[in-house]
């Protein structure tokens, strides 16, 4: 006797394999935040070009301030590094998913305003409220495209990026 299980029987598809591998478990957190981080990123760097205001454009520096602290040093802003690369590529990967996922625009439309919300750090129903959109209609729409996100991912087999941005 054959054990059919080894080889395989004539006239029967083998099974396809299993798509529920742990780097294609694609969850609602993991693309909320992924959108966000990624929209940070372009807004970012493709944002605002030239001075906001009048300013100062000279680099960070140290600030001694014996008279008024005593003896130490203040440094006077944080550098922002730019992201790297890869950081860019994620994000503009991310930012081309509604596109790509949401067929309705305007369940699409939903999650562009959650996006520029995100971007522009505002909360994102009194956004939707300023583009005439009713607070419930805009939270089922979200989530809606959110599910179409997660879902798409999921069926293109899109793995997750789990390590280090």
């Amino acid at each position: 006797m054959s054990n059919h299980d080894d080889i395989g029987i004539i006239g029967v598809a083998p099974e396809a394999p299993a798509r529920t591998a742990p780097e294609f478990d694609w969850t609602k957190e993991i693309v909320l935040e992924r959108l966000a981080e990624g929209i940070k990123i372009v807004h970012r760097t493709a944002g605002r070009t030239g001075p906001r205001a009048f300013g100062n454009g000279m680099p960070t520096f140290l600030v001694f301030l014996d008279e008024e602290l005593g003896k130490g040093y203040h440094e006077s802003e944080p550098v922002r590094l730019p992201p790297s690369a890869r950081q860019i590529k994620l994000a503009e990967e991310a930012c081309e998913w509604p596109a790509r996922f949401v067929a309705d625009l305007r369940v699409r439309e939903a999650l562009h305003i959650w996006m520029a919300a995100k971007a522009l750090r505002r909360p994102w129903q009194k956004l939707a409220e300023q583009r005439g959109w009713a607070k419930e209609t805009a939270k089922r729409y979200r989530e809606r495209a959110i599910y179409q996100v997660v879902t798409g991912l999921s069926a293109a087999c899109i793995p997750v990026d789990r390590g280090k941005r």
